[in-house]
């Protein structure tokens, strides 16, 4: 049993081997889409971002909703604190003639002068224990202390409020002024006051110190019905204020502490905590509320304190820069890692194809001769036409020589095509080995009846075999298709290295194809003026010494140049 198990699983092994492999060459012959490895790397890129970002975070709103539920359990006790010992030692009860009264200016002044860290995002309310009606809440307010100027060495003092929104162009422009210089002062000059209650007067913003000061602007929010007012001025009184108090000015805080008010743990039984503390969550932060029940003096109150921290709120314009940083950060490496898996597709593809056209083609090339040379023997061994057995016999040595010269070539080229060999470099007379080569053809310049101009000279740092090589291809090619008694006119200098003749007819395939190996001019395979090979080398030469060959044809002219 373990055999057949063991033999099953190979098999089953081997299947998934073989499948790998044939979609291994599948991938790798494929010619490879540009568009197609962006969008899929750009997925993949958009994904890592969102699990980033994602994940980034959690773990930043882990952070800050822990630091958040530490502040506002500091905040808390810190209100329950104030509130109780403020009461005693603050407040002087010769001042009101009640407790509420009392309750609501510690609740005022002690909160106006102490900051609350939450600022906008804390609410807060005070209520009877025992009738469960509201005694004050938070309110955004202004705040004046008047003290009462007497005879006596006690002086009696007030803390009279009005809304912000009654003073508040002149704060806006204070605030505005103020953030500019450190010695801009609002005074308030008289209040007309009313059940707790005022209404400023005359309102002075200046700037500068003592007898320099300037004025910057007046404003008079005198009421036009001073009915039950108490008009107050500084000349009797001395009014300190305004202070702005900004315990909670949100709208939406004030409707969540009415809401848990309204609604509480559950509809009923909300007053029979004494002490309670609940907190919901949100993707960007927490929402806080806490009851305790309280004794100031003999008066049973409950106090309630919500606060609501939201980490986008606060550092919204940060987070989406980051999530833009990070995004940005990894596109380009999706574009990067894009660009590089296209490009080693890319040459993995266009050589494979090279070595498809290149097999195919000497293949092609050496069938020919071959067939040439099978026939003839055959002719030889069956002793058919006897009287042409020398001429059977230069044609086999004839393509015997085509292909020992092709097959020449292919080592040649294997040479130069190794990117790993770094050829040997001195300095090179272009013009004496020119002439050199042109000598190995006198008798071919002859029987076709072709001059050739050369012109110029240059030395440059070349390895010399290959350089002969590489002129040597040129030449013969010129030599090869050039038309009988024409001109072939060879130009040098040190920057190039220029060959031109005319040509028999046009080009069948585009010039850039010619360096490609196998490829001819008439892309005819059964002539044997050449291999096909000759550009090819001419090209890997140029390319090992970081040279550049172009290549045209200009109204039945070749042009082969080699800029160097």
């Amino acid at each position: 049993m373990k055999v057949k198990g063991k033999k099953k699983n190979s098999r089953w092994k081997k299947w998934i081997q073989q499948k790998r492999m044939k979609n291994q060459r599948k991938y790798w012959m494929e010619k490879p889409s540009l568009k197609k490895i962006a969008i899929k790397n750009i997925a993949v890129g958009l994904c890592v971002a969102i699990l980033i970002c994602y994940y980034g975070s959690l773990l930043a709103v882990s952070e800050f909703k822990d630091q958040v539920e530490d502040d506002y359990e500091l905040v808390c006790a810190n209100v329950q604190r104030k509130l109780t010992d403020s009461y005693y030692k603050t407040m002087n009860e010769e001042v009101y003639g009640n407790r509420m009264e009392a309750i609501k200016a510690t609740w005022q002044y002690q909160f106006a002068a102490t900051g609350i860290p939450f600022g906008n995002d804390f609410a807060m309310a005070l209520y009877d224990l025992e009738t469960k009606e509201l005694i004050v809440e938070s309110e955004e307010m202004l705040s004046v202390i008047v003290v009462e100027r007497l005879n006596t060495e006690k002086r009696k003092s007030g803390i009279f409020n009005c809304s912000y929104e009654v003073m508040q162009e002149a704060l806006e422009f204070y605030d505005e002024n103020e953030s500019y210089s450190d010695t801009v002062s609002i005074t308030v000059e008289d209040v007309y006051v009313k059940d707790g209650t005022f209404v400023p007067g005359r309102v002075v913003i200046s700037e500068g110190e003592y007898e320099e000061e300037t004025v910057l602007k007046e404003y008079d929010y005198t009421p036009d019905d001073k009915a039950g007012y108490i008009h107050i001025e500084k000349e009797s009184h001395a009014i300190l204020g305004p202070i702005y108090w900004d315990i909670c000015g949100s709208v939406e805080m004030k409707e969540t502490l009415h809401d848990y008010m309204d609604n509480g743990i559950n509809e009923d039984n909300m007053w029979e905590y004494a002490n309670y503390f609940y907190s919901y969550d949100s993707f960007w932060g927490e929402t806080f509320f806490q009851q305790e029940d309280l004794m100031i003096d003999d008066w049973e109150v409950k106090l309630v304190l919500t606060a609501k921290r939201d980490m986008f709120d606060l550092y919204g314009i940060w987070i989406v820069l980051a999530y833009a940083g990070i995004l940005l950060f990894v596109l380009l490496i999706a574009f990067g890692l894009t660009y590089r898996s296209y490009m080693v597709r890319l040459n993995h593809y266009q050589l494979d194809e090279y070595r498809r056209q290149t097999t195919n083609a000497m293949a092609h090339d050496l069938k020919t001769p071959l067939m040439a040379i099978s026939g003839y023997a055959d002719n030889l061994r069956a002793n058919v036409h006897t009287e042409k057995k020398d001429y059977y016999a230069d044609v086999i040595l004839e393509n015997v020589q085509y292909m020992n010269q092709m097959i020449g070539n292919i080592l040649e080229l294997a040479k130069v095509e190794n990117v790993r060999w770094v050829p040997d470099k001195e300095d090179v007379d272009l013009k004496s080995m020119t002439e050199d080569i042109l000598k190995q053809y006198e008798i071919l310049t002859t029987d076709k009846k072709v001059l050739v101009d050369l012109e110029g000279e240059a030395t440059i740092q070349a390895d010399k075999t290959l350089m002969t090589q590489a002129l040597r291809n040129l030449i013969s090619n010129a030599m090869k298709y050039a038309i009988k008694g024409s001109v072939i006119h060879i130009q040098m200098n040190h920057e190039s290295f220029e060959i031109r003749n005319e040509m028999q007819g046009e080009l069948e395939v585009s010039v850039e194809e010619l360096w490609k190996p196998f490829v001819k001019g008439d892309n005819s395979r059964n002539e044997q003026k050449g291999t096909g090979i000759g550009l090819t080398i001419v090209k890997n030469v140029t390319d090992v010494h970081g040279f550049e060959l172009v290549l045209q044809s200009e109204e039945k002219e070749f042009i082969a140049q080699i800029w160097m």
